[in-house]
């Protein structure tokens, strides 16, 4: 096969990368605008400690991403799988829902009825509950977002843990005969683990020494397989079109913008949501990782994430607005009170920085990814890969580059992103 130039080194990069070796691609070269590899999974090193930003799992086996890092000698730790969330006040006192990391809440005097979606945004999605629902979970989202949540996509719910909610005090069997009667119930609510004997999720996997170790071997698997890795490398989508004249190929991972501009298409509106990050030397007696979502609309912190490591437990505060160190270490006791890990003490501040995210997606914006994306496929065929760029999870990124590699025979366009879903189009539309 021919030259493939991946741009952008991310883990979809990278997966890219080895799957692509493994089909048969002779070249191979991976384009990375900074000096090191692994996107938004990279993990720093502060005096010693390994800075993870985000909580970053693989799922249980049969996972494939994994099983291809596996195939090519990477290790990885399997360990069970425990989060939760504090909500609202139930019956006068915060509610800790374990293994689950959307909000409880409490149903009203108009039940559980669902109305039928009216838009693509984050606060149609929402309105979807029942009245007495919408209106706290709508207060959730704008705490986080700190804005309109009518301006970003529904698919926001994900990274926001508003995909699903408990809806305390329903009836269980009620409950369950509608979310097996209707997908739209089943999307929405959710039941507790220990009252549905769900086990999606009990165990996960981590990179043994972690991300840090995980990178530093992908590089070294990569180099003895002869793919080449070129650091801040300005791969523009110029030398893309001189790369696809010369015969070669293109898998666009990396942010899709200069591809606006180069197909002579509007630039599509971007959420910009600042998050305040602070991480913490700690001490818990769990050894496992585990996070907590912060579902009451209080406070800074939206996710605190706790983790061993090699020099000693680690706790990563994402935060949805400033907050000084007092009032941070408050709120740890307070969000982890009623959890595992209620025995967690911070240590001292290792790194506090203010990060700019752009996570959110405007509706527009995932309509403009599907035309460029068109465009893209009208000009250059099957000579030029698009990312998944309006995609949340890791999984489905990864899943939507292995399927067009599997199939390299077949034309790109023939893998569309419909929705949130990787659909295979055999009609060929465009």
């Amino acid at each position: 096969m021919t030259c493939l130039n991946i741009i952008g080194g991310g883990l979809s990069g990278l997966s890219a990368a080895l799957k692509a070796h493994d089909t048969g691609f002779e070249t191979i070269r991976i384009h990375e605008r900074t000096d090191h590899i692994g996107g938004i999974a990279h993990s720093r090193l502060i005096d010693g400690h390994e800075i993870r930003t985000g909580a970053v799992y693989f799922r249980d086996d049969p996972d494939p991403q994994v099983q291809l890092f596996k195939d090519h000698g990477l290790k990885f730790e399997r360990f069970e799988s425990h989060y939760g969330a504090l909500s609202e006040p139930v019956k006068g006192r915060n509610y800790f829902q374990p293994d689950f990391g959307g909000p409880v809440l409490h149903i009203g005097t108009d039940g559980l009825t669902l109305s039928a979606l009216s838009g693509p945004d984050l606060q149609a999605r929402l309105e979807q509950y029942p009245a007495s629902l919408a209106e706290r979970l709508k207060a959730i989202a704008r705490w986080h977002l700190g804005g309109d949540i009518s301006l970003i996509s529904s698919e926001a719910a994900t990274p926001m843990g508003l995909n699903r909610i408990i809806p305390e005090g329903a009836d269980l069997n009620t409950l369950i005969a509608l979310k097996s009667a209707q997908p739209v119930y089943d999307e929405l609510y959710g039941i507790a683990r220990t009252d549905w004997s769900y086990n999606h999720n009990r165990h996960a996997q981590l990179p043994e020494g972690g991300f840090h170790t995980l990178f530093s071997s992908l590089e070294n698997r990569l180099h003895a397989l002869g793919v080449m890795i070129a650091y801040k490398s300005a791969f523009t989508p110029d030398r893309a079109a001189e790369a696809i004249e010369q015969g070669e190929q293109i898998y666009w991972s990396a942010n899709p913008t200069p591809l606006f501009v180069h197909m002579q298409l509007p630039l599509p509106k971007l959420v910009r949501k600042d998050f305040h990050v602070h991480v913490f030397t700690a001490e818990y007696a769990l050894n496992a990782p585990y996070y907590i979502h912060n579902q009451t609309a209080e406070g800074a912190v939206f996710r605190l994430y706790a983790y061993p490591t090699e020099t000693g437990a680690m706790v990563t505060l994402e935060c949805v607005q400033a907050a000084s160190e007092n009032e941070l270490r408050s709120e740890v006791s307070r969000l982890c009170h009623l959890s595992m890990i209620s025995d967690l003490r911070l240590g001292a501040t290792v790194h506090s920085e203010r990060q700019a995210r752009w996570i959110f997606h405007a509706p527009e914006t995932v309509d403009a990814i599907h035309h460029l994306r068109e465009k893209l496929n009208q000009r250059y065929g099957n000579h030029f890969i698009s990312g998944a760029w309006e995609l949340y999870t890791r999984g489905e990124k990864y899943a939507h580059i292995a399927q067009i590699l599997e199939n390299s025979d077949r034309h790109p366009e023939d893998f569309l992103i419909g929705g949130n879903h990787l659909i295979t189009n055999s009609n060929n539309a465009f």
